[in-house]
């Protein structure tokens, strides 16, 4: 009988920012069950596109379409921010919202759900 071959362990990928944001954002997206959005599309943008945020979401409801952009933690500017609960609340627009028009959503800001936002995102990451 041949001898089994001892499998060799391949030493661990090591992934680029944007390769972990990618992971990120499929795993959340499952977990907050978006997955009836056709496409949600995650990246970094530099400080320059942010207007003084941490991330912004934009959708469009007749499509399910998302695109969320997260300020660079890797930019020379950016203080050090928690990218996962960036995106989480960045989600959570969506999963609350999306089924909104934008304009709709945005022509007043709200501080109030801005913050139950932030406590969402922070029990979920958090656990």
């Amino acid at each position: 009988m041949p001898r089994a071959q001892k499998k060799v362990k391949s030493p661990p990928k090591v992934l680029s920012p944007n390769q972990q944001l990618q992971r990120l954002a499929r795993k959340w997206i499952r977990r907050l069950n978006l997955t009836t959005f056709n496409k949600i599309q995650v990246s970094y943008a530099p400080k320059s596109e942010m207007e003084e945020s941490l991330g912004h979401a934009y959708w469009t409801p007749e499509y399910k379409t998302a695109v969320i952009k997260i300020l660079n933690p890797d930019d020379p500017e950016e203080d050090e921010q928690d990218v996962e609960r960036t995106l989480v609340h960045e989600l959570l627009h969506i999963m609350l919202q999306g089924h909104r028009i934008m304009d709709e959503v945005t022509k007043v800001y709200d501080p109030i759900f801005e913050a139950a936002l932030n406590v969402l995102a922070d029990v979920l990451v958090d656990g």
